[in-house]
């Protein structure tokens, strides 16, 4: 967690949401899924480096950038359950 707060900005509240986020999508093991946080934050960076913009993600952001991420031939894509 404090490796993401130092390189990435992502404080401990974005971080538990993002793990959280990837147990769901059902990857239980810790290991993996630290890994995989650590993919996805390299993976919204770039994506801001090309935009020359800060991150920032707003409300429902986060889960946008991870279905983009995560599921990407769903690029703009997202869903509502009603």
């Amino acid at each position: 967690m404090q490796f993401c707060l130092e390189k990435y900005g992502v404080n401990r509240g974005i971080y538990n949401t993002i793990d959280e986020w990837f147990y769901d999508q059902g990857i239980e093991d810790i290991i993996e899924r630290r890994k995989e946080i650590l993919r996805f934050l390299e993976f919204v960076e770039n994506q801001y480096e090309k935009k020359n913009e800060k991150r920032k993600f707003g409300k429902g952001g986060l889960k946008i950038s991870l279905q983009d991420y995560y599921f990407p031939s769903y690029k703009g894509v997202t869903s509502k359950v009603v």
